[in-house]
């Protein structure tokens, strides 16, 4: 009787190990890569607070990203072995992309500072145009503007 519970909870055990190890085994494969760095303005060389970091595959598909804190500092945690493209985007800015690997090992890697240019552009010409208020609130009346007023348009007094 002994015999028979011993070799029972022993193949208990090796079938629990053996249906927990391809777990263990895909845990390690698991590879936690880390892309960091520093965004800046090019001109003045204060750090941009709160500018965009995408991480891009070759055909465009989104991977992950995240946003820069107030000093630039950014950080993207977590992103799959394979070759990226890093853009980092910030209104008023041109867009800055780079092409990063990752390899098989878990990878940290720095990009450094990174100097975002600044994206002017001229208008050749603006015209501002202004109407009158429909309703002009007076000190001492209330002046109704009937001049564009849809409600009279074709209508005569």
């Amino acid at each position: 009787m002994k015999f028979l519970l011993k070799s029972r909870s022993v193949a208990v055990l090796f079938l629990s190990v053996i249906l927990l190890l391809p777990t263990f085994a895909q845990a390690q494969k698991e590879v936690k890569n880390k892309l960091t760095g520093i965004v800046i303005d090019d001109n003045s060389g204060k750090p941009v607070p709160f500018a965009t970091i995408v991480i891009k595959s070759k055909n465009e598909e989104i991977i992950g990203g995240n946003v820069a804190n107030t000093e630039g500092e950014f950080e993207v945690k977590n992103i799959p072995t394979g070759a990226y493209l890093v853009e980092i985007q910030f209104i008023g800015y041109v867009n800055y992309k780079s092409e990063v690997t990752f390899t098989e090992k878990a990878d940290i890697l720095n990009l450094g500072v990174i100097k975002l240019i600044e994206s002017a552009k001229t208008l050749e010409e603006l015209v501002v145009t202004s109407e009158r208020s429909v309703v002009e609130q007076k000190i001492d009346r209330k002046v109704i503007n009937i001049g564009k007023d849809l409600a009279t348009i074709g209508a005569s007094a």
